[in-house]
């Protein structure tokens, strides 16, 4: 379990959250928002988010991050971030976003099996 503490608040002020459910055999992790993923990536099996204020919000988007990456994965799609802004396709960030989709496209062609009718 990742713990993100909201607004104001540090991963310090969980540990008794932490303790007592570690008690029940919950490996607890409390960490600052911007360490979450990291923390997320190093974890072995299934992950639940818990998060307060702001934390919640962070966990939310976290969480629409790794769902968006498990139906990529099913669906043999790549799931790529790009720094900028909403704008990404058209703004100066267009050429590596279309790089992303040729490299795509070059795997799914030579992946691809032809079925004539």
């Amino acid at each position: 379990m990742v713990v993100l503490p909201g607004r104001g608040e540090h991963p310090g002020i969980y540990q008794r959250l932490g303790t007592r459910l570690a008690t029940e055999g919950y490996h607890v992790v409390a960490t600052r928002v911007d360490q979450a993923a990291d923390v997320i990536a190093a974890a072995e099996g299934p992950v639940v988010l818990l998060g307060s204020d702001t934390g919640a919000a962070a966990a939310l988007a976290l969480a629409d991050i790794a769902i968006a990456r498990v139906i990529a994965e099913r669906l043999r799609a790549r799931f790529v971030e790009v720094d900028g802004g909403h704008d990404i396709l058209n703004d100066t960030t267009h050429d590596a976003a279309a790089d992303e989709v040729v490299r795509f496209l070059g795997r799914v062609r030579a992946d691809a099996v032809l079925v004539r009718a």
